[in-house]
């Protein structure tokens, strides 16, 4: 664990390699936009849109700054507002590759070229922000934030175990590593939880394999009358979409049989060719007087004069 204290005294949330960012932050204390549950796996904190840029303290930055060299290491666990299960993820970042954990899929792991290679030098007054980014407006997290830890690392493996098997190896590898120094977690008096809270921990406890309370259920897989009822709602919602189709077909014909009426009714006349007479244009049929002796009519595009015929 390493030892260091803020300005104020106050112990900086740094074990091993790991900064624990949540408490870094100081998420405990009252802060607009953000609400905190407690739940018996830990506490559950609630971002939403109005919260402000959380930026680690300064010491954070200097520690940060100081001790990563050639990699380093991100975990969380977390569930956006728009998901339905609360997720797993770490991401390593190295030299020369960039690994991505997600749940207990296989890694991802992308090469870097020497073309592009990733600086990790980094000014001691770095800024570290948690859930947005400054300066853009639309990179705020929003949902629950469960853990969030920043290694001067990159993570040796998984940092939770993927093993259902064995739940108290499963808790004990869920790299939660603020939770796992204190004695006992679990003596804090019990709050209420409200349904979406409650459904948000039992779909991380599905997640890690952590049996709380009675068993739950074994999940029903789908039997072949199941199956017949989704493959009856699928063609019934296919159905549907296609009514609606035929129904605006039929009103944009209702449209262009009016507008085909509406044409039909015009008469069309087609002009006919011009003349021209010193820089004049006469329509087809005009007359008009060059003297008062000659008279002029544009004929088929052509101008034809005649004497003595001046109309009174």
């Amino acid at each position: 664990m390493f030892y260091g204290r803020s300005v104020t005294g106050e112990p900086l949330h740094i074990y091993d390699t790991v900064v624990d960012l949540l408490e870094a932050v100081n998420l405990s204390q009252p802060i607009s936009g953000v609400s905190s549950v407690h739940t018996t796996t830990g506490i559950l904190y609630k971002l939403r849109s109005k919260a402000p840029h959380l930026t680690l303290p300064s010491e954070y930055s200097q520690y940060i700054s100081s001790n990563i060299s050639s990699s380093l290491g991100l975990f969380l666990r977390e569930k956006s507002l728009r998901a339905q299960d609360v997720v797993r993820m770490a991401i390593n970042v190295e030299l020369e590759r960039v690994t991505f954990f997600v749940e207990c899929d296989e890694p991802v792991v992308v090469p870097i070229t020497s073309e592009e290679s990733v600086n990790l030098t980094f000014p001691g007054d770095v800024l570290v922000t948690v859930g947005s980014t400054p300066g853009r407006k639309h990179s705020k997290f929003t949902g629950y934030l469960i853990n969030a830890e920043l290694s001067v690392k990159a993570f040796e493996k998984r940092v939770w175990n993927c093993d259902t098997t064995d739940s108290n190896d499963s808790d004990q590898n869920s790299a939660n590593w603020t939770m796992s120094h204190q004695n006992a977690p679990s003596s804090k008096p019990e709050q209420k939880q409200s349904p979406s809270n409650v459904q948000v921990e039992q779909r991380d406890q599905q997640h890690r394999g952590v049996a709380l309370g009675p068993p739950s259920p074994p999940l029903r897989t789908k039997t072949g009358a199941n199956l017949e009822e989704d493959r009856l709602a699928s063609l019934e919602l296919k159905l549907s979409q296609l009514s609606q189709m035929v129904d605006m077909m039929k009103t944009q014909n209702a449209e262009l049989q009016t507008r085909v009426q509406y044409l039909e009714g015009c008469e069309c006349v087609r002009p006919g060719p011009t003349c021209v007479w010193e820089g004049r244009d006469f329509q087809e049929g005009e007359r008009w007087h060059t003297d008062l002796d000659t008279l002029c009519t544009c004929t088929a595009g052509q101008v034809r004069c005649q004497a003595n015929s001046r109309e009174e």
